[in-house]
C-alpha cells in the first residue's frame, strides 16, 4: 500500500460518526446566516436550501424557524427535491430578519407547525389571463395574453407606479429590433406567505429565423417593495445553428407619471435632471470606462480602476422613488441604465466604447470583447440581474448602501456536518469537513501552521465570467469544488467564488435547449469530433454549422468579421464540450440556492451527453468495450441529476443506459481496472512507455512483445496476453463516483462489485508511487502477467 492511499484510509478511519438523526418530534437542525457586507439590514429577506435526512418526511410537513432569542420567525419551507419514494429530501427556505454589520444569527429549524404569518403576508392569484402577486408593500400583474414586458402594471402605495413595458432586442446582423410577444409559459414557480417566483418564457414577434427567446424570472417576498429580476435572452433554436451579434437587449418599465427627477449611481450619486443615463462601455481598470449624462450633457467620466460605478438608477415618480439596481454593472459591460421618454431603460447589452489605449499586440485594453457587439452563441444565455424598488427611499446615501447589500446577498446555511455527514444530500454522499480532518491531524500528533489552512481559494476569480478556455480550469468542475470547499470549511470566499462560476456555468458552458431536446452530439473546441454528425441545418446568416471559422483564418465570409470571429472562437473554447462535460456543480448550486435555472441548466448537460454517447459515439449495452473520460463523466452526471430530480424520466433512462453499457461491455477487467486489455498497435513505441530499465526487465523475464499487436508471449509456457494500457490517469476515477452513486439509486449490486474492485485495483496499482495518477505512462501486465 502507498503512503499516499494509507494517508486517505486512516483519515476516513478516524472520522467521528455521524449521529443518527432525531425523531420527526424531535427534529431539528441548526442553522445561520452571516452578514456578508458589512452593513446593517432590516428585515432582510434570506433564503437557503436546506437538506432533510433520506426517508424521514413526506411532502406537507410543516417546518418553523426559531431565533437565537428562541423567538418564532414567520418562515416558509417548501419541497425543492422529492425523492423517489415520495419523501423531502431538500427544502427551501425563506424568511427575513435584522442582520447586524458583519454578524452571524443562528437558528433553529424544527419539525413543527408554524405559528402565525408575517405582517403582511404574501399572496399570488394565478388566473387564465394573468399572474398577480401582492406583497402587501407593492402588486403587480404579468399578463398571459399581452406582449410581454416583465410587468403589465406595478402598484406601490396605492398608485399606479407602472403601466407596462417592453421588451426588446436588436439583432446586430440585420438591424432589426425585435419586441417581444405574448409569453408561451407564464409559471408560478414557487410560492408561500413569504416569497413567490415567477418565471415566464416566450419569443420575439417576427423573429422567425433566429427564434430568440426572452426568461425571465421575478422573486418577489412578503412585506417588500424590492424584486429581484433575471432576465436572459436566450439563444437555443432548434431548426438550426444560430450565431448572432446583439446591439442591444432592454427592459422597458412605462413609468404612470412623468418623472420629476433622476439620481445616478456613478461613483458615488449625482443628481440629474427627469431624463438621464449611466453606462459602463468597458473593463472598470480603463480610464472612461463608465460615463454618466443629463439632459444630452455628459456629467460623469470614470478614472480608472478606483474610481468604479455602483451601478443604479432612481426616478422620482411622484410621491415614489422607483430605483434599480444592475448587479453586475460594472462586472459584465457593456451595460445602461436609463429614463427617457417616460421609461425606465434598463440595457443589458449595448454596443461597447472603443479605446485609444492598444496593448503590445495591438488589441484595446479593457475591451470585454474583440467587436463592438456582443456576440450571443448558439445555445447559450446573455443574462442579467436587476434589484428593482417601487417604493425606495429618496435618499441618494441610502440607494448607495442599498446597492451594496444587493450585490452581496445573505444565504442561509446549516453547518459542513448536516451536509455532508448526517444527510448526505448531495451527490458525493458522506465527506469529511475540515474540522474532522484538522482533528485527525492533532490526533496523529502532526504538525501544521495554522496559516496555511484553507479558507478561500487559491485564485481570485472574477464576480463576472464571460467564459474561460475549457481546456484549463474547466478541466474539472470548479464549481462543485467550490461548494464542496464552502460545505467542508463555512469560509464564504468559496461560495462567492462558485457564485461567479455558477452564473457562466448556466449562461454559457451548458448548451441551453430550453424547450427541446439536444440533439447535436459533443463538440470539440470550435468545431465537431468525429462521430459529431450534427443533425440541425446550418445557420441561414451566417452560413456556419459546426465548425466556426477560426481566428487565424486570413479571410472570413460576412457577415463574421476579423473581430466576431475572435469572440465566436473564445466563447466556443468556453462551451462544455464531449469530453470537459461537467455539471454537478449545477445541481448542488440549485440545492443551495434553489435557483431554477441551474437545474435546468444541469439537465441540458445530460440531454448533450446522453445524446453524443448513444447517437454520436454509438454506444451500446453488450458492445461497447472502450471508456475515458468523456463517459465516465457523463455517466456520474447522469446519476447525479437522478439523485435530484428523480421524476424526470428521460434523466432516469439516461442514467440506466449509461449504467448498461459499462455493467455490460464484453470484455471485463477482473481486477477492477476501467478498461480491459486489447491490442496494442502502438507497442512499437515500447521505449517511450517503459524506458531502458522496462526494456531490461523484459528481456530478464524471457517474454517477447509483438510490436505490430502488443500481444504478450510467455515462450517457456506459450501463454499470451495484451497489456493493459495507462489504467491509471485522471480521466477514470470519476467512473468510481458514478458507480457507487448509481447502487445508492437502484442497489444494483454489479455497480458495488465493480467500485469495490476499483477501490482495491487503487490500492494495489494505480495509488503505487509509480501510478499517482500523474500523466505518465503505464502498462499492467508487462513485463510479466500479473
Amino acid at each position: 500500500m502507498s503512503k499516499f492511499l494509507g494517508v486517505l484510509l486512516a483519515v476516513a478511519a478516524a472520522l467521528p460518526a455521524s449521529a443518527a438523526p432525531a425523531g420527526d418530534d424531535e427534529f431539528q437542525v441548526r442553522l445561520s446566516v452571516t452578514e456578508p457586507a458589512g452593513l446593517a439590514r432590516k428585515g432582510e429577506p434570506i433564503s437557503g436550501g436546506i437538506p432533510l435526512p433520506e426517508g424521514m418526511f413526506k411532502t406537507g410537513q410543516s417546518f418553523a424557524l426559531f431565533g437565537q432569542d428562541g423567538g418564532q420567525r414567520p418562515c416558509q419551507a417548501l419541497p425543492l427535491v422529492v425523492g423517489s419514494d415520495g419523501t423531502v429530501r431538500w427544502v427551501l427556505v425563506d424568511f427575513q430578519d435584522d442582520l447586524a454589520a458583519g454578524a452571524m444569527n443562528s437558528y433553529v429549524l424544527r419539525a413543527a407547525t408554524p405559528r402565525g404569518l408575517p405582517p403582511r403576508a404574501l399572496k399570488v392569484t394565478s388566473g387564465p389571463d394573468a399572474v398577480t402577486v401582492d406583497t402587501g408593500k407593492i402588486s403587480f400583474r404579468i399578463s398571459r395574453a399581452d406582449p410581454f414586458g416583465l410587468f403589465s402594471s406595478v402598484e406601490a402605495g396605492g398608485r399606479r407606479v407602472v403601466t407596462g413595458g417592453r421588451i426588446l432586442y436588436t439583432d446586430g446582423f440585420d438591424g432589426k429590433t425585435y419586441a417581444a410577444q405574448a409569453p408561451g409559459e407564464v409559471k408560478v414557480e414557487l410560492a408561500g406567505a413569504m416569497r413567490a417566483t415567477i418565471a415566464v418564457k416566450g419569443r420575439f414577434k417576427g423573429d422567425d429565423q433566429s427564434q430568440l427567446q426572452y426568461i425571465a424570472r421575478i422573486t418577489a417576498w412578503a412585506g417588500r417593495s424590492a424584486v429581484h429580476v433575471k432576465y436572459s435572452l436566450a439563444n437555443s433554436n432548434p431548426d438550426h445553428y444560430c450565431y448572432r451579434a446583439v446591439k442591444q437587449s432592454a427592459i422597458e418599465l412605462k413609468l404612470a407619471d412623468a418623472p420629476a427627477g433622476v439620481l445616478l449611481g456613478a461613483s458615488s450619486p449625482l443628481a440629474a435632471g427627469p431624463e438621464a443615463w449611466l453606462a459602463q462601455g468597458l473593463g472598470s481598470a480603463a480610464p472612461g470606462a463608465a460615463k454618466a449624462a443629463a439632459g444630452g450633457k455628459e456629467i460623469w467620466v470614470s478614472k480608472g480602476r478606483d474610481d468604479v460605478a455602483e451601478g443604479w438608477i432612481a426616478a422620482q415618480v411622484g410621491q415614489q422613488t422607483i430605483w434599480a439596481c444592475d448587479l453586475y454593472f460594472a462586472d459584465d459591460p457593456a451595460r445602461r441604465l436609463a429614463v427617457a421618454d417616460g421609461s425606465l431603460v434598463l440595457s443589458g447589452i449595448i454596443e461597447r466604447w472603443s479605446n485609444p489605449q492598444k496593448d503590445s499586440r495591438g488589441r484595446e485594453t479593457a475591451a470585454p470583447y474583440a467587436d463592438t457587439l456582443r456576440c450571443l452563441y448558439d445555445c447559450s444565455h446573455l443574462s442579467s440581474q436587476y434589484l428593482i424598488d417601487f417604493q425606495a427611499p429618496a435618499e441618494a446615501e441610502q440607494l448607495s448602501r442599498a446597492a451594496a447589500r444587493a450585490r452581496h446577498r445573505p444565504w442561509l446555511f446549516a453547518t459542513p456536518e448536516w451536509y455532508l455527514q448526517r444527510t448526505q444530500g448531495l451527490p458525493y454522499g458522506a465527506f469529511g469537513t475540515q474540522a474532522d480532518e484538522l482533528l485527525c491531524y492533532d490526533r496523529w500528533g502532526w504538525k501544521y501552521d495554522a496559516k496555511d489552512i484553507p479558507g478561500r481559494p487559491r485564485k481570485t476569480y472574477p464576480r463576472f465570467y464571460r467564459g474561460t478556455d475549457n481546456h484549463y480550469t474547466p478541466e474539472e468542475d470548479p464549481l462543485d469544488q467550490l461548494l464542496i470547499m464552502y460545505l467542508r470549511t463555512g469560509k464564504r470566499p468559496y461560495f462567492e467564488a462558485a457564485r461567479s462560476w455558477a452564473n457562466y456555468w448556466m449562461d454559457l458552458y451548458a448548451w441551453r435547449t430550453d424547450g427541446w431536446r439536444y440533439k447535436d452530439g459533443g463538440v470539440w473546441w470550435y468545431t465537431g469530433p468525429k462521430g459529431n454528425r450534427p443533425q440541425r441545418l446550418p445557420d441561414p446568416v451566417t452560413g456556419t454549422r459546426n465548425h466556426i471559422p477560426a481566428p487565424w483564418a486570413k479571410t472570413v465570409q460576412a457577415p463574421w468579421t476579423a473581430e466576431r470571429v475572435s469572440d465566436a472562437y473564445f466563447l466556443a473554447n468556453s462551451k462544455s464540450c464531449y469530453c470537459h462535460n461537467w455539471g454537478q456543480g449545477l445541481l448542488a448550486w440549485y440545492c443551495l440556492t434553489g435557483d431554477r435555472d441551474a437545474l435546468e441548466a444541469a439537465l441540458d448537460r445530460v440531454e448533450q451527453d446522453i445524446d453524443t454517447q448513444r447517437r454520436a459515439f454509438g454506444k451500446r449495452p453488450g458492445a461497447t468495450d472502450e471508456f475515458s473520460r468523456d463517459f465516465n463523466r457523463a455517466s456520474y452526471l447522469a446519476h447525479a441529476a437522478r439523485m435530484l430530480a428523480p421524476d424526470d424520466e428521460f434523466v432516469r433512462q439516461a442514467s440506466d443506459f449509461l449504467a448498461e453499457v459499462y455493467l455490460r461491455r464484453p470484455t471485463r477487467e477482473p481486477r477492477g481496472l476501467v478498461n480491459a486489455a486489447k491490442k496494442w498497435p502502438r507497442a512499437t513505441d515500447l521505449k517511450a512507455f517503459v524506458g531502458e530499465q522496462g526494456l531490461a526487465a523484459l528481456a530478464e523475464s524471457g517474454n517477447r512483445i509483438d510490436p505490430a499487436s502488443g500481444l504478450m508471449t510467455d515462450p517457456r509456457t506459450g501463454r499470451q496476453w495484451y497489456v493493459v494500457l495507462n489504467p491509471h490517469t485522471w480521466m477514470f476515477p470519476p467512473l468510481s463516483r458514478a458507480m457507487e452513486l448509481y447502487y445508492r439509486l437502484t442497489g444494483n449490486e454489479d455497480a458495488m462489485d465493480w467500485t469495490i474492485a476499483y477501490g482495491q485495483a487503487a490500492a494495489r496499482v494505480l495509488y503505487q508511487e509509480h501510478g499517482l495518477l500523474t500523466y505518465g505512462s503505464m502498462l499492467v501486465d508487462f513485463p510479466a502477467r500479473g
